[in-house]
């Protein structure tokens, strides 16, 4: 089909996709599916060349960025965020001490915990207690063990002295 000027063309195509929305929408997951791998690959490629590019883009919209990740990861709102580190004073609800750790020269915000098989929310921690308990499988059991064994060997250095 030949068109006159790219206007004819930019609305036969809108009317097309429109008029096809749900086969052109089955072909284009199937395709997804179908090419997950190569992809994938694609997209790492693509991002190591890239990297600079990428990089400036998250310091200019780092809060947008931010913003986006909580509501698709954690599916709470900045706001959320907000309330929650206010309520626990601004502090990691564990080890009861500000954010100390960096990335590029920042210091990091708290990280949101939450529990991976439910994914509620269940506060924010600091990295460092984040990545312990995270490191434990999530598990009190396993936490209540590491206790006991710490709080045990405290003892026998206690004694020993």
């Amino acid at each position: 089909m030949a068109f006159k000027n790219p206007e004819d063309k930019k609305a036969y195509e809108k009317r097309y996709r429109a008029a096809n929305i749900e086969r052109l929408s089955a072909y284009q997951k199937r395709y997804r599916e179908e090419n997950r791998k190569k992809r994938s690959d694609y997209y790492k490629q693509h991002y190591v060349k890239n990297r600079e590019k990428y990089a400036a883009y998250h310091a200019r919209n780092y809060r947008r960025v931010a913003a986006v990740r909580l509501l698709r990861k954690y599916g709470i709102t900045q706001g959320d965020y907000n309330s929650i580190l206010k309520a626990q004073g601004g502090v990691c609800a564990i080890c009861s001490r500000p954010e100390t750790s960096k990335f590029h020269g920042k210091v990091r915000a708290l990280a949101v915990d939450h529990d991976h098989d439910t994914g509620k929310v269940r506060g924010l921690l600091c990295w460092a207690c984040n990545g312990s308990i995270g490191k434990f499988g999530d598990d009190p059991q396993m936490l209540d063990k590491a206790a006991a064994y710490l709080r045990e060997h405290r003892k026998l250095a206690l004694v020993a002295q």
